[in-house]
């Protein structure tokens, strides 16, 4: 659905307290800052244009902000390699703490989140599962999730935004194996890949014919052992002699 918009109002805050967008303290007198009326996002009165939009309502009151300390935001330009900057990172941080706080996310919290993300899917590139593939969700949520506690946490969200704003050709193909592994074996098998490729047959034009013939030759480079199975390491190895099987096998 549509996200709920924010309603800010110019307000006295009669303790101290600091701008969710910026993180930085609110001085002033008098009607210094302002604040959602629905979630009490606070924000310094010049930062509330670059605030995104998306309001959690009265979910919102409940929800501890995640706090970056300035030496780890200063990071993460570094980490990403570029792709991700000051600008993004105060973004991206914004928007986690309208869902998830320092909480994290669980699997049902980074299904509106990631919503969302298909709602202004312009800043992100291709994303690569449908909102309503529910399963396909929950691998990817797995895949982002490399602790395996159940949660993401903002710094493996953030590197999972670097990832879709500019992947490497073996970043897109970790994505696009964990969310066609649909058993979570470690391998596709032929109809795994012929399903999954199917899923963008929307954005190709490609016939379903032409989607098997694809993944057919797929399997005949790739599958090293004959064991009608692929793994992420047979594609990795195929690749080198073949770089066009990571264009082709990507989604």
């Amino acid at each position: 659905g549509i996200a709920m918009e924010h309603h800010f109002t110019l307000v006295h805050f009669s303790s101290p307290t600091w701008c969710r967008f910026c993180e930085h303290f609110i001085w002033g007198f008098g009607k210094q800052g302002k604040e959602c009326t629905l979630c009490n996002y606070p924000v310094h009165i010049d930062c509330e244009p670059n605030v995104p939009n998306v309001c959690p309502g009265e979910a919102g009151h409940d929800l501890v902000p995640f706090k970056l300390r300035e030496n780890e935001k200063q990071q993460i330009p570094r980490l990403t390699d570029g792709r991700v900057s000051l600008e993004d990172v105060n973004r991206e941080l914004s928007l986690w703490n309208s869902f998830c706080g320092q909480k994290g996310a669980d699997f049902e919290t980074f299904t509106k989140f990631y919503g969302h993300m298909a709602e202004g899917s312009g800043n992100y590139g291709d994303l690569p599962v449908s909102v309503n593939d529910v399963q396909g969700l929950y691998r990817l949520f797995q895949s982002i999730d490399q602790r395996k506690e159940g949660f993401i946490q903002f710094m493996d969200y953030i590197l999972f935004v670097a990832i879709l704003k500019n992947p490497t050709p073996q970043e897109l193909l970790r994505v696009s194996f964990t969310v066609m592994d649909q058993d979570g074996d470690g391998s596709i098998t032929l109809e795994e890949l012929i399903q999954a490729l199917s899923g963008v047959n929307k954005f190709t034009n490609r016939s379903l014919q032409s989607t098997r013939t694809l993944a057919m030759d797929i399997f005949q480079q790739a599958d090293i052992n004959g064991d009608g199975r692929l793994t992420l390491n047979e594609i990795l190895t195929a690749s080198q002699a073949d770089p066009t099987i990571l264009s082709k096998f990507c989604l």
